[in-house]
């Protein structure tokens, strides 16, 4: 599931005072059920696939290609670098290691997504090594990073989960690291802005004109956008035709905390 305030987008507008600093929206992140024969791998291009050179990794989900414009890998989120004097959070130079290392300085084959670039004017694309592999499938089978899946941007999201699925079994990297264990919804506060893992028991559902507000607790909400439940979530196993068949549930979230 994803966070705003789940798979795409953080508010930025911000509002004055401590007690409606906590008020926060998360965005679905889709989740998808995830088989072992889903698991591949290698995943087949067009042959006249266009290809594009990677002058570095700058973190560990996005690099700059020789061109100048920068690649935002679809389908995984990895620990971040600190802002305005902050320290990385865990692992973040480590993602970004194994990164560099498949891609700094290669040629290799990419796949727009089917939005082709986000609201910061960044490429969106999955890359291709040179026998066919997904960069992002190697990072997240390594337990560098977190499966994400954006709607229209899911054609390998299977594979994607199933990688992540690898690496949580294992409790390699990030899902070894205790920083990164799901937080109880109330306990959330503006500092723990960024990408994360919530846990909560759904106490109400507001049905409003285009999207579902789940509370997760007092001034806490998940936001789904209707047509996303409508696709992804209604009628599937575990879940009703409605959100407000979550009400009273346990659920584990993951997606962007924005305090507002």
């Amino acid at each position: 599931m994803r966070v705003t305030g789940p798979h795409p987008h953080p508010f930025s507008r911000r509002e004055k005072g401590a007690s409606r600093a906590r008020y926060a929206r998360f965005h679905l992140l889709w989740a998808p059920r995830v088989g072992a024969l889903l698991f591949l791998l290698a995943v087949a291009l067009p042959a006249t696939a266009a290809t594009v050179v990677v002058e570095r990794a700058l973190d560990g989900d996005s690099v700059r290609l020789t061109d100048g414009r920068q690649l935002r890998l679809i389908g995984i989120n990895t620990p971040e670098f600190g802002k305005d004097g902050a320290p990385p959070e865990p692992l973040a130079r480590e993602a970004r290691a194994a990164l560099a290392e498949m891609v700094n300085g290669r040629t290799l084959r990419i796949e727009p997504g089917r939005e082709a670039h986000d609201r910061y004017g960044r490429l969106l694309a999955h890359l291709h090594t040179d026998n066919g592999h997904l960069v992002e499938i190697e990072l997240l089978r390594r337990g560098f990073g977190w499966m994400v899946a954006v709607p229209p941007n899911v054609d390998h999201v299977n594979a994607l989960a199933a990688a992540e699925a690898e690496a949580r079994t294992a409790r390699r990297g990030v899902w070894a690291e205790p920083a990164y264990d799901a937080r109880p919804a109330e306990t959330l506060v503006p500092s723990d802005a960024g990408f994360r893992f919530v846990t909560a028991t759904v106490r109400s559902v507001d049905d409003r004109r285009h999207a579902y507000y789940v509370e997760l607790a007092p001034r806490v909400v998940m936001v789904i956008p209707s047509r996303a439940w409508r696709e992804y979530f209604a009628g599937q196993t575990g879940y009703g035709r409605h959100p407000r068949t979550l009400v009273g549930r346990r659920v584990i979230v993951r997606g962007w905390f924005t305090a507002r």
